[in-house]
């Protein structure tokens, strides 16, 4: 399966996974080690991820996606829309977590590593876009 493909369907699975609550996915498909950095620069780990999504089931929805491959390593860089709860606690702005339950476009970066067994996620950046024109 080309890379695209298959991180298209990767981060698609990872956006119905998080509107549906569904922790057994985001367990099996983030390496222990797992990194995500928000919107205001904080660190969660792969409990954390957890946690969040079994208490908010936000809507996704996956506007843009453009990969590249590294070897077993591979990276996605692309937009998305969210609207719903942000967790209390993860340290946003009041305008942040406005914006968030309004429906905001956000960018990110999502690093995945391959092995024989499955395609797992190490890590994760997001930024809201400001102004989408």
């Amino acid at each position: 399966m080309p890379v695209s493909k298959s991180l298209e369907a990767f981060f698609a699975e990872w956006l119905r996974a998080a509107q549906e609550g569904d922790v057994s996915w985001f367990s099996a498909n983030l390496a222990d080690d797992f990194m995500y950095i928000h919107q205001m620069g904080g660190l969660s780990s792969k409990a954390d991820l957890i946690g969040a999504n079994s208490r908010h089931q936000n809507r996704y929805e996956l506007r843009e996606l453009e990969t590249r491959s590294y070897g077993e390593v591979r990276v996605a860089v692309g937009r998305y829309f969210a609207q719903g709860v942000i967790p209390a606690s993860v340290p946003v702005t009041a305008h942040l977590r406005e914006r968030y339950a309004a429906g905001c476009e956000l960018r990110f970066t999502l690093i995945c590593r391959d092995s024989p067994e499955r395609t797992s996620c190490v890590g994760l950046h997001t930024t809201v876009i400001e102004n989408v024109s």
